[in-house]
């Protein structure tokens, strides 16, 4: 991995971006916003607990999609908070979903029985809250017969 140095405090990066993750188990340094979280839960089987879903950003401004599976959501309780800055050590990078996706990246993040994560301070790196897809009705309306998921819309 590269150093490169950081935008907000001149220091070198020990971190990936998103767009540099390869499948697999990984040892990379995560450093992303959560943007939202919310329980999974499979209506067909009694509304089961399948996990908790994330959305992530990155500081080039890259969103992905989390997992955190039912059995380890206990560890993050305390410390997961909507709009705080994580580094995120040892992880699973794996294919993103095809249906009930909720980004355009090719992977998913699950969090492991090894996964470390750590709050840092929101002035430590500079990283957007949000982050929007403008598309036309047109776009809009071809994707709607693909019968795939129309996630991060918003109509102009």
């Amino acid at each position: 991995m590269s150093s490169s140095r950081s935008n907000s405090q001149n220091e070198v990066r020990n971190h990936i971006f998103f767009n540099e993750i390869e499948s697999g188990l990984r040892k990379e340094e995560l450093v992303f916003r959560v943007i939202h979280f919310w329980e999974a839960r499979n209506p067909t089987k009694g509304g089961l607990l399948m996990g908790l879903e994330l959305l992530l950003i990155d500081e080039q401004g890259t969103v992905i999609q989390g997992f955190i599976a039912p059995n380890r959501m206990g560890l993050y309780d305390e410390i997961l908070k909507r709009n705080s800055i994580y580094r995120l050590n040892n992880f699973f990078a794996t294919n993103n979903k095809h249906i009930y996706r909720v980004t355009d990246h090719n992977f998913t993040i699950c969090f492991t029985d090894l996964s470390i994560l750590t709050e840092l301070s929101q002035d430590a790196y500079s990283i957007d809250a949000q982050s929007f897809k403008f598309q036309s009705f047109k776009d809009f309306e071809a994707k709607a017969d693909m019968r795939g998921d129309l996630y991060g819309i918003a109509f102009i």
